[in-house]
């Protein structure tokens, strides 16, 4: 398959790592040269009503071991979300948001 994108953005809490989220990332990687994926931190998780078990730090560790696995060559950049769009507001290079039905 043909990548579509250059660079497409996608976000999540990522507190307990689900189906849900290994098809989004799956998908993200699919169309997409390369990924940024916000994840919420968490004052912005308390701030949204977010229960989270895991931190921050525990979060992004759990991530960083499954996308290592899943992405070669580190075609991804983890950034920290403190609103809901993130990152893809101020990368002028982001061509596409890859997000669930719900989130949309």
């Amino acid at each position: 398959m043909q990548k579509r994108y250059k660079l497409v953005a996608m976000g999540g809490t990522f507190d307990v790592i689900h189906k849900g989220h290994l098809a989004l990332l799956q998908r993200a990687f699919e169309v997409s040269e390369s990924v940024i994926i916000g994840v919420t931190s968490d004052k912005f998780a308390a701030e949204r009503g977010k229960k989270i078990t895991n931190d921050y730090d525990t979060r992004i560790s759990n991530l960083t071991k499954l996308l290592n696995g899943m992405s070669k060559n580190g075609r991804y950049e983890i950034k920290e979300l403190n609103e809901d769009f993130g990152p893809a507001l101020y990368t002028d290079n982001v061509e596409a948001l890859v997000a669930s039905k719900e989130t949309a």
